[in-house]
């Protein structure tokens, strides 16, 4: 019997702070569920799914008076789009990637 992998450590504060839209974000390996259970490789064929870490202050408003507010919130369970690409970064933190609110397809409730 395998012993489930342990659900990966999400820090409270990190020493990033996104620009605009973008957001940083802990990945959920692929083939471990949210209980920490792990999937046989091709049980699992979905969108990579992610913790949201830190997020931006939004895109500028065309006339540059405010910002368009983020669907996304520190804590938060996101999926992201198949197509997605996004970038790896290392921080004392850790290992996060780094996308655009645009790449994201949903989150849970």
């Amino acid at each position: 019997m395998v012993a489930p992998i342990a659900k990966p450590f999400v820090p409270k504060k990190v020493s990033f702070q996104p620009f605009n839209d973008t957001v940083l974000l802990q990945p959920i390996p692929r083939g471990m569920t949210e209980g920490g259970v792990v999937l046989p490789e091709n049980a699992d064929m979905g969108p990579q799914k992610a913790y949201v870490v830190a997020v931006g202050p939004g895109w500028p408003t065309e006339d540059g008076a405010g910002r368009i507010p983020m669907d996304v919130a520190v804590g938060d369970t996101v999926y992201l789009t198949l197509t997605s690409a996004p970038h790896k970064i290392k921080l004392a933190e850790g290992e996060f990637l780094i996308t655009r609110m645009r790449d994201m397809i949903g989150k849970v409730k």
